[in-house]
């Protein structure tokens, strides 16, 4: 099952070969461009017909899914924002220690402090919101077993699994057939791209995988994204998630095109015995969901690294060789231990949470580690925060009026009572600082501090494992596939689904893995019968769009070009593919004749009419 970038990949690919395809006859050449001309002005709606089946997944499965990026989106957002904010009070206290202070610079000081307390009182519970947070994602829940793996007759399935596995030839003929009005036309075209991008990218990704969704639903979801990342950073033609939003909803503002929930309401009853199945989804509820999911994806995304020390602290800090600088936080804590030295961001010090240079699965940590560690550093992290700004507050204006500061000496002490070996035993903190304001005259007395430049190199060092910590929270969510790896495709956990491996004759599919190490190949076994697994050795995600690099007859135009020319001709002369290419490269819907789990299993290949 394909996302929403492969997807749009192969619209794009459909209207240009659509374009380019040598017609003799007037009357389909005169209809070809009509529809070119449709998908030209509605778009959106074009767009939409491409997205069904991410489409049914939010009106069905995908709730939980929806539900969770949009809370992880949240928190995101609470936390970029508090990076922000110590971003800025640090350059402004950065600033008065470079220059002499005035008016200006000290109110903004002021206002920089002011922001940054009033996010303490929120961090513990920010910290708990990303407990819950990791928790929710490293269960897998927004990723749930395929029906057809659970043995599950089909009035048991979910509909999107049913429009991926039964009568799916004949529903996009429904669609085109039935449509009656530019935007419903532009709509059943779409779904006749999207039907060549799922019979093609779902063998792809299969093939990379091992075997199909059904029977390697996590691993399948780490290879889908990597495509979709691979797809971004070479067709710069695909929209962003947040453009794919907007384009959807300028089109819909008050919701999904009631002529095409109408249009698909009327497929569905031409196409499947609706009074055998489950009930008809409320695809309104999916477009909404959709929407939201995209707004979140949109909405995720790493922030720049901190600017450096200014060259005059930074010279301060490492003047004297035989005394280095040494954050308040210890080398050795939990920060350390979990990923990377503070301050020095990307460092790879200690144990690592995500082997973000790795070079082959080696260099990989099992994926359930990954959440307990990435926890660790989380929360480390957040009672850093609590720790150095309030000790900060309280200090700089001790500082300022030339008195040693009562909590500087204890602060070391202080974070390892907090940290009984490496596991946090402290209880709530006050966040209570007080409201001071400095004048120019106590930011002139700040200035000629030693433990000034302590301060500003401090926060450069939060600031910097702030930063650190969202990329490993990026990875963390890419790894479990709720997130796209766009930041890390170059390492061989996803670059492996980008590049094809060789497939041996008979060797495909591996029988069902559903382990801790669902980022490693299976070695599970062949399912029996073994099926078609024919994408070139080295073949990238562009054989899917164009092709080139895997053979044309394995593309997606492939199969949606000669999809789009029987309907435009009246031609009924076809399968109906298995749309997550279950048993191979355009292998028939099917059911099986026993259980999944026989060996060999019985496959049985429906007819054009059955379900």
């Amino acid at each position: 099952m394909l996302e929403y970038r492969s997807l749009m990949g192969s619209l794009l690919e459909f209207k240009n070969a659509l374009s380019a395809e040598s017609i003799a006859d007037p009357a389909e050449a005169q209809t070809r461009d009509r529809h070119l001309a449709v998908m030209t002005a509605a778009d959106a709606h074009a767009s939409l017909g491409c997205l069904l089946t991410p489409l049914t997944w939010f009106a069905t499965v995908g709730e939980r899914e929806a539900e969770l990026l949009g809370d992880i989106a949240g928190v995101w957002t609470k936390g970029l924002a508090l990076y922000t904010a110590i971003g800025r009070y640090r350059m402004s206290l950065q600033s008065i220690l470079d220059r002499a202070p005035d008016t200006s610079s000290v109110a903004e000081l002021n206002a920089a402090g002011d922001e940054v307390r009033n996010f303490a009182p929120e961090v513990q519970q920010l910290m708990a919101q990303l407990q819950q947070l990791r928790s929710r994602v490293a269960t897998h829940d927004h990723l749930p077993p395929h029906p057809r793996q659970e043995d599950r007759s089909i009035d048991a399935w979910n509909w999107n699994d049913v429009l991926l596995g039964r009568r799916t030839d004949a529903l996009v003929r429904a669609l085109m057939r039935l449509a009656g009005t530019p935007e419903t036309e532009a709509f059943g075209l779409g779904a006749c791209a999207g039907y060549g991008a799922q019979v093609s990218g779902s063998m792809y990704i299969g093939q990379s995988v091992g075997g199909p969704r059904r029977a390697h639903r996590l691993r399948d979801r780490l290879g889908r994204n990597a495509v979709g990342s691979w797809i971004a950073a070479n067709r710069p033609d695909v929209p962003r998630f947040g453009v794919l939003a907007d384009r959807l909803e300028a089109a819909m503002p008050g919701g999904i095109d009631a002529d095409v929930a109408n249009l698909l309401s009327e497929a569905l009853a031409e196409v499947y015995p609706l009074d055998s199945l489950e009930t008809t989804p409320d695809i309104g509820i999916g477009f909404g969901r959709m929407i939201a999911h995209l707004r979140a994806l949109e909405m995720i995304q790493t922030p720049a690294a901190p600017p450096p020390l200014s060259d005059a602290i930074a010279a301060a800090v490492f003047a004297d060789p035989t005394a280095p600088y040494t954050p308040k936080l210890p080398d050795q804590s939990v920060l350390t231990e979990s990923g990377g030295e503070p301050g020095v961001p990307g460092s790879g010090g200690g144990v690592h949470i995500l082997s973000a240079g790795d070079d082959g699965p080696a260099h990989q940590e099992p994926p359930d580690s990954t959440e307990v560690k990435c926890g660790a550093f989380w929360e480390a992290l957040g009672q850093s925060i609590l720790f150095l700004l309030g000790g900060w507050f309280v200090c700089i204006i001790e500082v300022a009026n030339g008195d040693p500061c009562s909590l500087w000496d204890d602060m070391e002490a202080n974070w390892s009572a907090a940290f009984s070996n490496g596991v946090y035993v402290g209880g709530e903190h006050d966040t209570d600082w007080g409201t001071a304001q400095l004048s120019v005259g106590d930011a002139e007395s700040l200035a000629q501090r030693a433990e000034s430049t302590q301060l500003a190199a401090d926060l450069f060092t939060l600031q910097s494992t702030m930063w650190e910590g969202f990329q490993k929270a990026a990875e963390f969510l890419a790894l479990h596939g709720v997130l796209y790896p766009d930041a890390f495709l170059k390492t061989w956990r996803y670059r492996q689904f980008t590049v094809m491996p060789p497939t041996e004759e008979g060797s495909w599919p591996q029988l069902p893995y559903d382990g801790d190490r669902f980022d490693l190949y299976p070695a599970t076994g062949v399912e029996q019968p073994s099926g078609s697994a024919p994408f070139h050795t080295g073949s990238a995600p562009q054989a899917i769009l164009s092709g080139l690099g895997g053979g044309g007859q394995f593309s997606a135009k492939s199969v949606s070009i000669p999809l789009w020319r029987q309907v435009v001709t009246g031609v009924d002369d076809a399968d109906n593919y298995d749309l997550d290419a279950d048993r191979g490269w355009r292998h028939p819907c099917w059911q099986t004749g026993g259980s999944i789990t026989d060996q060999p299993v019985d496959v049985v290949a429906l007819g054009y009419n059955e379900v």
